[in-house]
């Protein structure tokens, strides 16, 4: 993985379990507060919900931004843990539609399954608001179609299994008793090996591992079970 990215996660890594390690102190110091303030501490509350996001894509190297336009949904839990903690677990299916260029060809990679755990910790600041930090990880399958700058040929690769991995921070706000808005950035890293076809005499995809990262703005709705 590109070093850029290890210390990326590493700095949010930290930054995470300082919020946590600090408000579950607040917690210990004050308990009948803890309990005053939030009555909900030990409830779990289920949701489905749905998103979208959109954002730059590129290769992990040198290549020219491209686009990449997420669709998804999950089903999940908030446990209420503590006065200002909260853990998410979740289970993501969602698609994706990415593309990208170098000089010598143009990519459109497609997601048609992306099946994601997700675990995330987050900070209650007041009774409708939280936020929290989440990452996932999960297998996907995908379709290459390529295309050469200098040529009209283009072709497509076999379905291809591979790995996803996301990265997010999130808001989410309570509408309604059944129903939240939920919005942030994320991160999205898919890791393929397509399998090898012919575009021409000169140009083949050989089975070249691809890795492409996106990040950019998410927006959806959930709803309270």
């Amino acid at each position: 993985m590109n070093r850029k990215i290890k210390s990326f996660i590493l700095v949010l890594s930290i930054f995470f379990f300082s919020i946590v390690g600090s408000s579950s102190l607040f917690a210990e110091l004050d308990p009948e507060l803890a309990q005053t303030q939030n009555p909900r501490i030990d409830q779990t509350d289920f949701f489905l919900s749905g998103f979208l996001a959109v954002g730059p894509n590129k290769l992990t190297g040198h290549s020219e931004l491209g686009v990449a336009s997420t669709f998804g949904v999950e089903a999940g839990m908030f446990r209420y843990i503590g006065l200002y903690n909260v853990l998410h677990v979740g289970m993501e299916y969602s698609l994706m539609l990415t593309n990208y260029s170098t000089s010598k060809y143009e990519d459109d990679l497609f997601v048609p399954v992306r099946l994601m755990p997700k675990i995330g910790y987050g900070l209650v600041f007041s009774k409708n608001v939280i936020t929290f930090l989440d990452v996932g990880i999960g297998p996907v399958i995908t379709k290459l179609k390529r295309k050469l700058d200098d040529s009209s040929n283009s072709a497509t690769s076999d379905t291809t299994l591979g790995l996803a991995y996301t990265l997010g921070f999130n808001v989410n706000i309570q509408l309604h008793k059944a129903i939240s808005l939920n919005a942030g950035m994320r991160g999205d890293l898919i890791d393929v090996k397509p399998s090898e076809f012919q575009i021409d005499e000169m140009d083949q995809i050989n089975g070249d591992s691809i890795t492409t990262i996106s990040y950019g703005m998410h927006a959806g709705l959930k709803f309270n079970l």
